[in-house]
């Protein structure tokens, strides 16, 4: 389901009732459609009814900071509507990949390292390494390089090109050995 950026702007809660009307069991959104979703609750003037207990799933982040106290907020506002306490899986970065490789699929947890934002990537078994893209060798820690990743979510190649799927998705190292 999707709506125009001004209609959502305008109408968060209609992303809510999409999600009860055809019984979502997975959306995504940046941090602050969360808190838009908490704010237009709050100023409802009408009643408001809708099921979300079908939703397993609210991934939130691709490409910014998810805030915990933010998604605390949206889940207690939303909890009376069957939302599952622990439904969010903060994602970020590295496009395609983002859903497998930076998702936490045991809900929010704080970084250890800065607890204003939401880990991610925790629990998914991807095999990321630092190359360098001419030599194709790992490179030490600090060093820059491409990233290489795999795992089951990476896709098998490009639809009818079979060169350039071999190149991109089918690396291999110097010493010979698959990545």
């Amino acid at each position: 389901i999707n709506f125009s950026p001004l209609t959502f702007l305008k109408s968060p809660l209609l992303w809510m009732q999409a999600l009860d009307k055809y019984a979502v069991h997975w959306s995504a959104a940046p941090d602050f459609a969360y808190e838009l979703c908490v704010r237009r609750l709050a100023d409802r003037r009408h009643p408001f009814n809708v099921d979300l207990s079908t939703v397993q799933v609210m991934a939130c982040g691709a490409g910014e900071r998810c805030r915990p106290p933010q998604l605390a907020r949206f889940i207690e506002a939303f909890a009376q509507f069957g939302l599952r306490t622990a439904v969010f899986a903060p994602t970020y970065g590295l496009a395609e990949h983002v859903v497998g490789t930076c998702t936490c699929l045991e809900g929010v947890k704080l970084s250890s390292f800065r607890p204003d934002l939401a880990c991610c990537g925790e629990e998914f078994l991807t095999d990321l390494r630092i190359v360098d893209p001419v030599r194709h060798v790992e490179m030490p820690p600090n060093e820059r390089g491409e990233i290489w990743l795999s795992s089951r979510s990476v896709a098998k190649g490009y639809w009818g090109k079979p060169d350039l799927s071999n190149e991109t998705f089918h690396a291999r190292l110097a010493d010979g050995s698959p990545y």
